[in-house]
């Protein structure tokens, strides 16, 4: 597997470096910078379409493109008014709009790059070859904990163009101040954000043809989700895996039939279903209660603070107090960041391109392997909003959203996956 036109390469190759960028501290910047690029190369493709251009070479978008660009286009506008509202001053205003480039408009932007001529095999290569890096070098990481370096290792001095002072100091690994646990990140700014990583990696290692390069990237994912020490991502394997077989099988009548046994079997038994989910949820909790505290008790300041700008939001993030170690408000759970920070107006942009995207991939993944992959990794990342803040660790996640894009403009003509003989298989059946 090779690429074999200009933006295969430039995927390619930013995917495999991500180690390289990694230890140079410029991880951050680069797949910011390979997506606008990437952006305006597709805009002079698009510029330069004719009626007399090759069907095959024709850029066509995808109205749920359009629907994220809309979105993302609404959250830069709460962003502006709010500022303008709390009058921030232009700095911080430019400052914002800087952040909001790098964050949340990759999010619209990289699904759109997916309507330029990249094979989703090379993507899913290129996943399990950075897979096989991150088994390689993990055992460097575990000589780092041996050794005892220091946590970080070293600090670049990137991080004057802005991001979060996570992502330019480059550590070795943690240790949990609660069970005293060793964690390792690889190359994420912190370990749980592995775990995120490990969770949109594993469908596209899953979806991998070649037999040794599968194992390869799925032994990786499930490496990254258990050094991470994230709970969510421990969860998010199975559970996004379990979902995916079911939703993209409702047009079949025997799950449909297996669908209402359950229901009814649910319902007679379901005093003893809700005490079992309120126990599971008890341990989940328990087993690092303090994290689970200290998520609990930003989220209730950032809803109270809230109404004090219920539209647009307070444009900034701001610090929290000394009861939660000064972290950002809000910065634990996407959607009630948004809501501090953006406002009603981002929330419901989020709120409704997901949603949308949850149709077309549901109804896409009846008959499209392709859409079924896009279903699994979707779920993921949807999970993955209420254990972090999407939008700043968008850049180590950026593969998935560009695969969204293949997913979204491909037919029921395009050649599908073959068949393998494997448990995890989400091909059809």
């Amino acid at each position: 597997m090779r690429p074999c036109n200009f933006e295969e390469n430039v995927v390619w190759y930013t995917i495999l470096g991500t180690y390289l960028f990694y230890f140079m501290g410029i991880l951050y910047f680069v797949p910011t910078l390979v997506t606008w690029g990437l952006t305006l190369y597709l805009g002079k493709k698009l510029w330069q379409q004719t009626d007399s251009t090759p069907a095959d070479e024709r850029i066509r978008i995808p109205w749920i493109i359009w629907a994220w660009l809309a979105a993302m286009f609404a959250m830069l506008v709460s962003l502006v008014m709010a500022h303008v509202d709390f009058d921030l001053g232009t700095a911080t205003l430019l400052k914002s709009t800087l952040g909001w480039a790098r964050g949340w408009a990759l999010w619209a932007l990289l699904p759109l790059l997916g309507c330029l001529s990249i094979r989703p095999q090379l993507i899913y290569r290129a996943i399990c070859m950075l897979g096989l890096q991150s088994l390689v070098i993990f055992p460097v990481f575990v000589v780092g904990f041996l050794l005892r370096l220091p946590d970080p290792l070293y600090t670049v001095p990137w991080n004057v163009f802005g991001g979060p002072i996570g992502a330019f100091q480059i550590s070795f690994y943690t240790i949990d101040p609660e069970n005293r646990l060793i964690r390792i990140g690889l190359f994420a700014p912190w370990a749980a954000a592995i775990g995120y990583v490990s969770s949109v990696f594993f469908p596209l290692s899953l979806a991998e043809t070649n037999r040794w390069w599968r194992s390869i990237g799925i032994a990786a994912a499930v490496l990254m989700a258990v050094i991470s020490g994230s709970r969510l991502a421990v969860l998010a394997l199975p559970a996004t895996w379990l979902l995916t077989q079911i939703l993209s099988r409702l047009s079949r009548p025997s799950v449909l039939i297996g669908l209402s046994g359950a229901s009814l079997g649910a319902g007679l038994a379901a005093p003893q279903l809700i005490n079992l989910v309120q126990n599971f949820i008890a341990q989940f909790r328990s087993f690092r209660s303090s994290s689970s505290d200290l998520r609990a008790t930003l989220d209730n300041i950032a809803l109270q603070r809230w109404p004090e700008a219920l539209w647009t939001g307070h444009g900034i993030v701001e610090r929290g107090p000394k009861l939660v170690q000064f972290m950002p408000i809000g910065s634990h759970n996407t959607w009630v960041g948004l809501l501090f920070v953006k406002g009603l107006v981002g929330f419901l942009s989020l709120c409704l391109a997901m949603v949308a995207t949850f149709g077309v991939l549901v109804f896409k993944a009846q008959n499209i392997f392709l859409a079924r992959v896009a279903l699994h990794l979707f779920l993921a990342l949807f999970l993955n909003t209420f254990g972090d803040s999407i939008e700043v660790t968008v850049y180590l996640v950026w593969p998935g959203l560009l695969f969204l894009g293949l997913a979204y403009k491909a037919s029921e003509e395009q050649p599908q996956k073959p068949e393998l003989a494997t448990l995890l298989e989400v091909a059809p059946s």
